[in-house]
């Protein structure tokens, strides 16, 4: 809701937006329609609409926004692309959603020592687990059937 003036923009090549909503007076109110000259086109609409209904309007100072390869790949600008797109289509409970999303986080860099330790630690320690369990399970098993056996020849 800020009053801007050129002093506020001194410097160049600086993106600009900005958002105007409301009713707009058409460019044809009290004229009259040109036809169109090519082949195959419809007739012209018999009467002009004076003014649209609400509307918003987005305007940006450099469409580059949108290219990936902008501002050193940022991906921020799609974001705001889609932002922009949901915003115009009055669908606002879509960009809720997507400022919700989290972004995967980058792992620390690990010298290479370390990452070897942990594919190796991966790779071995799983299945070192599964076998462990399996023999004591074998172990409690074989037990009790000694248990089992010493008792009915006790009886």
């Amino acid at each position: 809701m800020q009053h801007f003036t050129r002093t506020d923009f001194a410097e160049s090549e600086i993106p600009l937006a900005a958002v105007i909503d409301g009713k707009f007076t058409s460019a044809y109110k009290g004229k009259a329609v040109p036809s169109d000259t090519a082949a195959g086109s419809a007739a012209p609409a018999a009467s002009v609409q004076e003014s649209s209904p609400e509307t918003r309007i987005v305007i940006l100072g450099d469409g580059d926004f949108a290219r990936d390869q902008y501002m050193g790949g940022n991906r921020d600008n799609i974001a705001f692309f889609a932002n922009i797109v949901d915003y115009l289509v009055d669908d606002a409970g879509l960009i809720t959603i997507r400022t919700r999303q989290e972004s995967m986080k980058q792992l620390d860099p690990v010298s290479d020592g370390t990452r070897s330790m942990v594919k190796y630690a991966n790779l071995i320690i799983p299945p070192l687990l599964v076998i462990g369990y399996g023999l004591l399970r074998w172990r409690i098993k074989r037990a009790r059937r000694r248990t089992l056996e010493a008792m009915e020849k006790s009886e």
